[in-house]
């Protein structure tokens, strides 16, 4: 049975704490308890935009390498996404990351019926499902949204834009892409039982792929929310970006 090109994706989203302002227009915004005010600055920038590359200095080498490795994406406008709940208090969202992991592959699936070793088992067959892998690729993107984007000549140093692409070095290490293949490559052998991908008693290949896509997606999610947990403790240890991140704060420990 072929199995082609499948993808999924989950956004999650983070935010880093700046000290507020006593502008009107950067209260203008709907709060956790659905009050909403606005004013013509506000809504001149109601909806999200991109920040051209263009229009700024070339990155330090590092962060260039950030950039491509996890294809991100300035944006500035509109309303953030995370939850201001999870500020310190008196903070405001200066700027958050979301990232998007999914995958793809290309797969072939084959089985056989396990021998019941007496007539007890009969009734309780397990198959044995080998899962070949053709192709896998795990793909991830970011988007790094700005309250107020810093001056252009300032861009690359400011601590807000720092302290996010701390998030997407998190998101990118290679650490997490071993953990999803190593997950999805689990299903290379595994047994299952006869009636769980059966229909009248013969395997049913749609069910596979159901199984297949299953594991897949379990995958993905346990390692989405393994960073959603990194990105939360960075945050803690830098208390959203006011503070320097420890030299080494042990946030990738992957076994």
């Amino acid at each position: 049975m072929l199995l082609r090109i499948i993808a999924f994706a989950i956004v999650v989203s983070i935010s880093v704490a700046a000290p507020r302002s006593n502008r009107a227009d950067e209260t203008s915004r709907q709060d956790v308890n659905g009050r909403a005010t606005s004013t013509s600055s506000i809504e001149a920038d109601a909806r999200e935009k991109p920040i051209e590359r263009s229009s700024l200095p070339l990155p330090p080498p590092e962060l260039a390498e950030l950039i491509e490795r996890g294809d991100v994406h300035l944006v500035t406008g509109g309303l953030p996404q995370s939850n201001p709940d999870t500020l310190p208090i008196r903070g405001r969202l200066a700027g958050e990351t979301r990232f998007r992991f999914r995958y793809r592959y290309d797969s072939r699936a084959s089985w056989r019926l396990l021998p019941a070793n007496d007539r007890s088992q009969a009734a309780h067959r397990w198959v044995e499902l080998t899962v070949r892998f053709r192709s896998l690729r795990w793909i991830v993107d970011h988007e790094v949204w700005l309250l107020e984007p810093p001056p252009a000549k300032d861009f690359w140093d400011d601590p807000v834009v720092l302290h996010e692409f701390d998030h997407v070095r998190l998101s990118t290490a290679p650490q997490i892409k071993d953990q999803f293949m190593k997950a999805a490559k689990r299903l290379r052998s595994i047994r299952v039982p006869l009636q769980q991908i059966a229909e009248e008693g013969r395997v049913d290949s749609a069910k596979v792929r159901s199984l297949i896509e299953a594991h897949m997606h379990d995958a993905l999610v346990d390692t989405t929310d393994y960073v959603r947990i990194r990105y939360r403790e960075l945050d803690r240890l830098t208390e959203h970006g006011l503070r320097p991140l420890p030299e080494d704060p042990g946030l990738i420990e992957i076994e």
